[in-house]
């Protein structure tokens, strides 16, 4: 899952190989923590950088077979829109110009 320019970026960033990372964070991460609790753990505990913790956060949850929002299995990546119902419309037609 995790590539070669990859791995090498964490260990020149933060002095760990991945495999490091993905064996001491299965030791220390609850399988039950949300990402915003992964990359706290990792900011509080390592001190990692903003760009560091959700990268590695990221990562971690996809080796731990988490999907990341919209996507699914079968579909690849889902976009929705949304539609709030009622209200007047207002015409988007420019105005006339002589």
């Amino acid at each position: 899952m995790a590539g070669a320019i990859f791995r090498k970026a964490v260990a020149e960033e933060t002095g760990r190989t991945w495999e490091e990372w993905v064996r001491g964070l299965d030791q220390e991460v609850e399988v039950s923590w949300s990402h915003g609790q992964i990359a706290e753990y990792l900011s509080d505990a390592y001190g990692l950088s903003d760009v560091w913790r959700e990268t590695l956060a990221t990562m971690y949850e996809r080796q731990m077979g988490r999907k990341p929002v919209g996507v699914t299995a079968s579909a690849g990546v889902q976009i929705g829109v949304r539609r709030t119902p009622g209200g007047q419309r207002r015409s988007m037609a420019l105005p006339d110009v002589a």
